[in-house]
């Protein structure tokens, strides 16, 4: 995975990082979300939610913005890499499932981290619209990923709903087996990870140019996990998430998910290329 990029290529990407969590965090204080930090896992479910949704849309637009003009040139998605890992700085600010469900009044809280799932996934999925229709426009200038026919698959709409959907099932499944405690830390890295691996599998098995399908995939997971919880609670009243899957909240799934499984299709890219430089390699050779 280290070999992804090259030692100045991962120096600026990490600076990147580090001011889109720097920006994120400025943003919660400045706004004052949440108003109980550590309690607040929802931006929809706790109190000051204009705050929340302010941190939210102002920071995406401008870390993305920022984060496509001076790191474009490195890959396509890395505004949408940056600005991810940034809204781990709310995520981290927000605390865990289990702080919110001691404090809800109902297990029907369940359906608004639903809701947020929803509403995290068409914030994401118009951040990446307006950005493609700058670049289309010559406003911003990134690396236009091309498909290569002799690498990857032409992206036709069952192919796409194919990649997310063994995105989903892969992360599904690994973050079932990692998020076993009510630890923010544990779920952000479960999720992280999970979306990771399930990103390098799914493109694996369906090498797709578009890293669309991949980061779509931890949000289905989190929709559907939230969904089971909302039809089997458990003991939400003392704070316990109904399953491993709810234990991640729905920034996790937006920042660490989206995340993981960008760098996961970057590295299964590379993998690719190095594998057929390889047979190219042994053809000349031969």
């Amino acid at each position: 995975m280290i070999h992804t990029f090259g030692f100045r290529e991962w120096g600026v990407l990490v600076a990147g990082v580090v001011i889109a969590v720097a920006a994120f965090q400025f943003l919660g204080q400045l706004l004052h979300w949440p108003m109980v930090p550590g309690h607040s896992a929802s931006l929809i479910a706790s109190p000051h939610v204009a705050a929340g949704v302010a941190t939210l849309l102002i920071g995406m637009v401008a870390t993305m913005t920022v984060g496509t003009l001076t790191l474009g040139w490195l890959r396509a998605e890395a505004g949408l890499f940056v600005s991810a890992l940034g809204l781990a700085a709310m995520a981290n600010r927000g605390g865990t499932v289990g702080a919110l469900l001691r404090t809800a009044e109902h297990p029907h809280v369940y359906l608004w981290l639903l809701g947020e799932m929803v509403l995290l996934l068409f914030v994401m999925g118009v951040a990446w619209q307006t950005l493609i229709l700058l670049r289309r426009m010559n406003w911003i200038s990134t690396i236009e990923v091309v498909e290569d026919p002799d690498r990857d698959l032409h992206a036709t709409l069952p192919r796409l709903l194919l990649a997310a959907a063994a995105q989903a099932i892969a992360t599904a499944l690994l973050v079932q087996v990692l998020a076993q405690a009510d630890s923010l830390k544990q779920a952000l890295a479960a999720v992280g990870v999970a979306s990771l691996i399930g990103a390098i599998v799914a493109h694996q098995l369906l090498p797709v140019a578009t890293s669309v399908p991949f980061w779509i995939g931890p949000f289905l997971v989190g929709i559907g996990g939230f969904a089971w919880a909302g039809r089997a609670p458990g003991q939400w009243a003392i704070g316990v998430p109904a399953n491993p899957l709810a234990m991640v909240p729905p920034l996790g799934y937006a920042s660490m998910g989206v995340a993981g499984a960008i760098l996961g299709y970057w590295v299964s890219r590379k993998w690719r290329m190095l594998d057929d430089d390889e047979m190219l390699a042994e053809d000349a050779a031969d």
